[in-house]
């Protein structure tokens, strides 16, 4: 940079002086011949004075310095570099008016390919979005990350969607990944309701999918965002559309596929059950029902297995972190597969115990007789995991009916989770033991009531 007598006079009072002393100085250069719209390095005067003293910036106007002469690195208009300052001065909003007046192209990108609209966005200047919308911006201009100003006011979380709509922006407009306003909006959600709606505003951007497949209601899932995926759900969002990333995805899926399970995930959880079953759910998924039974989440578990969560085993490495320390040496290095009542009488959970027991849900695993059971008996003995082996005991140690047995055999024989009730649904039976066959009834129900 030179030095302060190497450059203009204009250009020092400019950098260098404020308040009441810099117009005395600007006025005293202009009217001694200073060049108002003269270019010093890579900014004008008039940018100079915009992020600086709003009345200088409109003086330099009144004497005729170009409104469209931008920064050489940055490309900001002065109207672009006011937006810029204003939107932290909500008093400067007359500035923004002036320079609209004074001629400043509205629609001129800077470098980055924002324009006034999009700065304004970005700064959260209510007034310039209104004042550049009444002055006729390009409502679908794309900056360099091929986003409109309502993408970006989405993006943002900016509470102006209600604005846009109402200037006719295009509400189905997309950015460079496929990404929907719908999308960006919920990327930054905090519970606003009201622009959530107006984006979600028909079936087809509801269930709109990325590049990558990804759908509004899975961005709200992954987020954890409760709010948003009961109101997304009850609009008509698709549960069960598929993303393909780099494994198939469901909304469910990106909820339960996580090393730890917080309580707005729980809800969301809830949720997508509710609404729609597993029936889509993808065996990687499967520890979650397990974690809920060691953590004793009944309600979570009584409504996955009455919701299509079918007799499975997993091994017990995937739910270690859950496991007692003694049962982690042991069991886990042992390699080998829980099923839900092992799961349950391992953290001596009598009521899920019991429901599991008595609603049929087993496994071949939990036969009289099985080895698994025998394995786990003999872990059990001398612990302090009484009261499940008791009714073990009780429940277990006589044979099985010849009903029970066949029950138990024609259920592990219809395999995993996926596609469960298709496979149910395809043998000819009645109504009744389709149903005894998913467990959509409960014939024991949970004790909640302790909890």
């Amino acid at each position: 940079m030179p030095f302060i007598n190497e450059q203009p006079p204009l250009l020092v009072a400019l950098k260098y002086l404020k308040g009441h002393k810099l117009l005395e100085m600007v006025t005293l250069l202009v009217e001694n011949g200073a060049c108002v719209s003269k270019s010093y390095g890579h900014v004008s005067p008039l940018t100079w004075a915009v992020g600086l003293e709003p009345d200088v910036a409109m003086y330099l106007l009144n004497k005729g310095a170009d409104p469209n002469e931008a920064e050489s690195c940055s490309g900001n208009t002065p109207l672009i570099a006011d937006v810029e300052a204003s939107g932290k001065d909500r008093g400067r909003i007359h500035l923004v008016e002036r320079l609209i007046s004074a001629g400043d192209d509205i629609n001129k990108a800077n470098s980055t390919g924002a324009t006034t609209l999009h700065v304004a966005v970005l700064s959260r200047n209510d007034g310039a979005i209104q004042l550049s919308m009444k002055a006729g911006a390009h409502l679908e201009a794309r900056d360099l990350r091929v986003r409109t100003p309502l993408l970006t006011a989405a993006y943002e979380g900016v509470n102006v969607i209600a604005v846009f709509k109402i200037y006719g922006a295009d509400m189905r407009a997309v950015d460079d990944d496929g990404n929907s306003a719908l999308m960006c909006f919920l990327q930054g959600y905090h519970g606003e309701e009201e622009p959530l709606r107006i984006l979600a505003f028909d079936n087809v951007e509801i269930n709109r999918q990325s590049k990558d497949g990804t759908t509004p209601l899975m961005v709200a899932a992954r987020r954890g965002l409760k709010s948003a995926v009961r109101i997304l759900l009850e609009l008509g969002a698709d549960p069960n559309n598929i993303a393909q990333a780099t494994k198939p995805e469901i909304a469910l899926s990106l909820v339960l596929d996580r090393e730890y399970i917080y309580g707005s995930d729980l809800d969301c959880a809830r949720q997508l059950i509710q609404h729609t079953g597993l029936s889509t759910l993808p065996e990687r998924c499967w520890k979650f029902f397990f974690q809920m039974i060691l953590l004793d989440k009944r309600e979570i578990v009584q409504l996955m297995v009455t919701n299509g969560m079918a007799p499975v085993r997993v091994y017990a490495r995937m739910v270690k972190r859950f496991l007692s320390y003694r049962a982690r040496g042991n069991i886990v290095r042992s390699g080998i597969k829980l099923s839900p009542l092992a799961t349950a009488v391992l953290c001596n959970n009598l009521a899920i115990t019991r429901y599991l027991v008595e609603n049929w849900f087993l496994t071949p695993a939990d036969l009289v007789g099985a080895l698994e059971l025998r394995n786990l008996r003999s872990f059990l003995d001398g612990t302090l995991h009484m009261e499940c082996l008791r009714f073990l005991d009780e429940n277990l140690s006589q044979p099985m009916s010849l009903l029970k047995l066949s029950f138990v055999a024609v259920s592990a024989q219809l395999g995993g989770v996926a596609g469960r009730e298709e496979r149910v649904r395809k043998i000819p039976l009645p109504k009744i033991l389709e149903d005894k066959l998913l467990f959509r009834h409960d014939n024991f129900p949970m004790e909640l009531s302790s909890l």
